[in-house]
């Protein structure tokens, strides 16, 4: 019985490494167990876990984090299975189950994807790009637990410029760069600018000094945050779509010229929301 007994524990902590993040949150119940919690996605990480390898002998590991936690304010309900163990060390390695916790399993999340939305125009974006979230998409009680923009962004743009004094200042630097935000206000984690492109010369070499340049097509992801993830499962509730707009403006910057132009400036961007839900 001893040997099943300790095969069983060794099982349930292979299966249940999520057990510690419980532990980690104080998320302990009393006899009488709640069958579902409101959770969230565990934060990931290392964390030590004393783990038993024979009849009241433990070792120490490392495990990554998954799966769900126990959260008064998630925004998922996760089933709850109980009576997982919890060991302590009373005199390393040997070790005794110091008590039990109830473990919080992960709801079936399923994703739902908008768009393309797409834009190519001269930076700033006027009108800008909007992307909604249909809301009649969704099943009855559903609620979202992430969105994420999948953004690919192209830009270029054509310079020109004059010597200020092209004795007393003999070189030039110039740097660009689309700058990005995504309203309303709040609602996203910084959408990156594009990576800035950066060009120094010689007035001996050109003057006026003419070049174009632009960064190719990549891609970036960018979250919402807590808020924008509110913000739609509020509309949600109310049967409404939500609406992002994501603006651009440019970020210029030019040394030792008299006169300079950035015209014209454009930039492409295509944009899918995904946004992951349970029900």
């Amino acid at each position: 019985w001893e040997v099943d007994c300790s095969m069983k524990v060794r099982a349930m902590w292979k299966l249940e490494l999520l057990v510690v993040v419980v532990v980690v949150h104080g998320v302990l119940f009393g006899a009488a167990r709640a069958q579902t919690c409101s959770c969230a996605q565990s934060p990931g990480g290392l964390s030590d876990v004393v783990e038993p390898v024979g009849v009241g002998v433990c070792v120490t590991r490392s495990v990554q984090m998954t799966g769900c936690v126990c959260d008064l304010d998630g925004p998922m309900t996760c089933d709850v299975s109980s009576g997982a163990p919890v060991y302590s060390y009373t005199d390393p390695p040997l070790c005794i189950v110091a008590g039990v916790v109830d473990v919080a399993r992960c709801p079936d999340v399923r994703t739902l994807e908008f768009g393309p939305c797409e834009i190519n125009a001269s930076v700033p974006w006027s009108p800008t790009l909007k992307c909604t979230i249909d809301a009649s998409r969704f099943p009855a009680g559903a609620t979202v637990t992430q969105v994420d923009a999948i953004i690919t962004q192209a830009d270029a743009f054509s310079f020109s410029g004059t010597a200020t004094d092209a004795t007393d200042f003999p070189t030039w630097t110039v740097e660009y760069e689309t700058e990005n935000d995504i309203l309303p206000i709040g609602t996203f984690l910084s959408w990156p600018a594009t990576p800035k492109i950066q060009r120094s010369g010689a007035f001996a070499d050109a003057n006026p000094v003419l070049f174009s340049d632009g960064n190719a097509l990549y891609s970036t992801t960018v979250a919402a945050s807590t808020s924008g993830v509110a913000l739609v499962n509020s509309n949600l509730a109310s049967s409404s779509d939500t609406t992002f707009e994501f603006v651009t403006v440019p970020g210029t910057f030019a040394q030792n010229f008299n006169e300079v132009s950035f015209d014209p400036i454009t930039s492409y961007a295509r944009v899918i929301l995904s946004a992951k839900y349970t029900v």
